[in-house]
């Protein structure tokens, strides 16, 4: 009961914060902080969302023959620091506190990733763990889309951090740009090696709340070519990383039915070679950072890596925009190492 306490605290807390009725509202410090990565304010109906399904968690945990479930024991502990964490993010960002905004987020962060981490791995057998259909819904799913939420909004006050103290418009763009290709790249991780397709679903529309609030945004002439440019780019990355998200997820439908040994239980550790067979013949080849065209090894073969590649490929096409504020060929220069290095690294591995 403690959970259920837990989450109501949270819940509470974090209405009176976001409506305005403690500090400023949600969507009025947004505004007042708006920078080239800040998502539309309709994105944060996404909360809505995120509270329905852990209120369902809160219910299912409830229930006595689930009482015993280690899944509970798991992620009691991180559970009730996450939502006192999320309860003092979210009022020092009502109160404009930034940098207290930003530090508690980051470690909100933190604590998700422990706890989502504890879901995918069981931490008494040292092994995957192996849940059921409805504990993936029940248990797995509400984390998935919070550490999803949580994750954008650390790229969110990172930005606001360089708004509210008047960076030059070369740094917010620069801090902007880095933001939306660590998101995907977070997202590429995530489908690529846990095959989180709920984790990419939150990121993706977060995107699309960019490329929408920047539609409506007055700049001058100059500024203007810069927040078309990477209005269409985020718009472009939303829509591969749905399309990415949406494939793993038809896999892992596909798997469960065709097993029927396994119908009633599946591992959250996703292996390459379970998916090999389905995408061996396809000829792939790409050209990432000025490498010749060459064909991706045999451990590549499998849908999530190739959500790699084809991210890898969007964030390199987005690295080489030509910005029209200065100082954007240093960072695309810049970017052109870390992805020629991820390329390198990744490719190290076979």
């Amino acid at each position: 009961y403690l959970t259920s306490f837990f989450f109501v605290v949270n819940v509470v807390g974090t209405f009176l914060a976001g409506s305005g009725t403690l500090g400023a509202s949600y969507a009025d410090v947004s505004d007042e902080f708006a920078s080239f990565a800040t998502p539309a304010n309709w994105t944060q109906w996404l909360v809505v969302i995120i509270f329905t399904s852990q209120g369902a968690f809160c219910f299912w945990q409830t229930v006595p023959s689930n009482r015993l479930n280690p899944l509970i024991r798991h992620v009691s502990y991180c559970w009730w620091l996450v939502c006192l964490l999320q309860v003092a993010s979210s009022l020092a960002f009502s109160f404009k506190a930034i940098i207290a905004a930003f530090v508690l987020v980051v470690l909100l962060w933190a604590t998700l990733a422990v706890l989502v981490w504890r879901l995918k791995w069981d931490p008494n057998t040292h092994s995957p763990s192996t849940i059921t259909r409805t504990e993936w819904w029940a248990v797995y799913l509400p984390f998935s889309l919070n550490f999803g939420w949580v994750s954008v909004c650390v790229f969110v006050c990172l930005n606001t951090l360089v708004i509210k103290y008047q960076g030059p418009i070369e740094a917010r763009a620069s801090v902007a740009n880095l933001s939306v290709v660590g998101l995907v790249f977070l997202a590429a991780f995530m489908l690529s090696f846990k095959a989180d397709a709920p984790f990419a679903y939150v990121v993706a529309v977060c995107l699309l709340g960019v490329h929408r609030r920047l539609e409506t945004t007055e700049a001058t002439a100059d500024v203007l070519l810069f927040i078309a440019a990477f209005a269409n780019m985020a718009n472009v990355l939303a829509l591969c990383v749905l399309l990415a998200a949406t494939i793993v997820a038809v896999v892992q439908v596909q798997q469960r039915c065709q097993s029927s040994s396994q119908a009633h239980h599946f591992s959250l550790n996703h292996s390459a070679s379970g998916r090999r067979d389905q995408w061996a013949a396809a000829s792939w080849s790409i050209n990432v950072c000025g490498h010749s065209r060459v064909d991706p090894p045999d451990f590549l073969c499998s849908v999530p890596a190739r959500v790699f590649e084809l991210l890898t490929v969007c964030g390199h096409l987005h690295s080489g925009l030509s910005f029209a504020v200065g100082g954007s060929s240093s960072l695309s220069l810049t970017l052109n190492a870390v992805h020629r290095a991820a390329y390198e690294t990744f490719f190290a591995r076979s």
